[in-house]
This record gives structure tokens, C-alpha cells and sequence, in this order.
């Protein structure tokens, strides 16, 4: 049975799972508490937020042309398939493979076409809630900014993974919060890096207490 899931899961995916996602995302409304803090953005941005709500950012962030990072594996496929259905651009590469390309594409895309790039700090798998050194990176590198982000839904569940995974339920509100934008020095020592890296980390968990503020008001 193991051997049969691993070789139809694909196909069973493309052909059911992503319009069931799409039917069941689309029950789902999105309120934005302070949008203008991307609109006014005049580089290329990172929005740079938590593993946990990947599901968020997807229904969030759809059909706005945004890049994200996918990995090469066989999931890696299925989130590629699933990302560009909902509008994404893909730059495949991880931590353990392709991350060091992918990432020299970013910042040369950040550069040249001032875009928008969607990433997990603390992905692909952990620690939740720590961020880890590549969104700094590639701000030092392409002089983008890097905008945290915060999500909730007002109804949700979580499943038992190693971040606590978001779904929101059918029917609810997802809140959505950027933090204020930062800016990353080109010269910039290892002290100054981690000072970075901790604010960013900051920042986000900050967003994420407004959003959960706000979702709990609308319950």
C-alpha cells in the first residue's frame, strides 16, 4: 500500500487535491490590517514570516507574481505544482541542495526587477520561530527590504507538526500584519549580522502578536 501511495500520490494530487485546496481556500476571506506598507514600497522586498503559515501565505499572497523557494525533492514537486497554480514563480533549491543558486537568483531578481519574494525564516524544518540568516543575506546583497509579516485566523485548527501548522477553517478570516520595513547595511560585521537577524526575528513575532489580537476580536 506504501509502495502504491508513494507512486500514485502525485497524480492523485494534481488531480484532486489541488482544486479541493483552491475550493476550500476560496470559503476563506482575507483582511489586510495595514497594507499600504507594502504598497509603498519602492525596491524589491522579502516578505519574511513563519513556516507555520505557509497555507496563509499562499491563499494571501496568490496571483500577485510573488517568487518562493521550493526544494528538489518529490514534495518539492507537489509544492511547485501548487505554488504556480495559485500564481507563484518558483526557484527550486533548499538547504541541503540548490539553496546557494537559488539564492544568488534572488538577490539578482531583487536587483534588477525590484520584485517580491515569499519566504519561511524558520523553514523548512525548524526550529519554529527562529529565524535563520537568508533573508539578511539577501537584503545585504540586493539592498531589497525585508518586510515581516504576521498571520491568524479567527478559526483554525493546528496540526501536530514540528511548527503548528495553520489551517484555517472553512468560512473564517485570515488577518494578515506587516511590520515596518528593514533595511539590511551592506557592511556588516557578524555582530552586526545576528543584531539583523534577531530584529527580523523580533519583528515577525511582533506582527504575529497584532494578528492574533485582531483575529481574536473578530470571533
Amino acid at each position: 500500500m506504501k509502495k502504491w501511495w508513494r507512486a500514485k500520490r502525485h497524480g492523485i494530487y494534481r488531480a484532486i487535491g489541488r482544486p479541493l485546496i483552491k475550493a476550500f481556500l476560496s470559503t476563506v476571506k482575507v483582511r489586510f490590517v495595514n497594507p499600504e506598507i507594502v504598497e509603498s514600497c519602492q525596491t524589491g522586498y522579502l516578505i519574511s514570516g513563519l513556516h507555520k503559515n505557509g497555507l496563509a501565505a499562499v491563499h494571501i499572497f496568490r496571483n500577485r507574481s510573488y517568487f518562493v523557494m521550493v526544494s528538489h525533492s518529490r514534495d518539492g514537486d507537489l509544492q511547485a505544482h501548487l505554488y504556480g497554480s495559485f500564481g507563484f514563480r518558483i526557484i527550486r533549491g533548499s538547504s541541503s541542495k540548490g539553496g546557494e543558486r537559488a539564492t544568488i537568483e534572488f538577490i539578482r531578481l531583487l536587483r534588477s526587477e525590484k520584485c517580491g519574494v515569499v519566504m519561511a525564516v524558520d523553514g523548512p524544518k525548524g526550529p519554529p520561530e527562529i529565524a535563520k540568516g537568508g533573508a539578511i543575506l539577501m537584503a545585504k546583497k540586493s539592498g531589497a527590504a525585508i518586510i515581516p509579516v504576521g498571520f491568524c485566523a479567527n478559526r483554525q485548527w493546528r496540526l501536530n507538526s514540528w511548527d503548528k501548522f495553520m489551517v484555517p477553517k472553512p468560512f473564517s478570516t485570515i488577518f494578515c500584519v506587516f511590520g515596518e520595513p528593514i533595511f539590511v547595511p551592506q557592511e556588516l560585521d557578524e555582530e552586526k549580522f545576528e543584531e539583523c537577524r534577531l530584529a527580523l526575528q523580533v519583528a515577525i513575532l511582533e506582527a504575529e502578536k497584532v494578528a492574533v489580537s485582531s483575529a481574536k476580536s473578530k470571533k
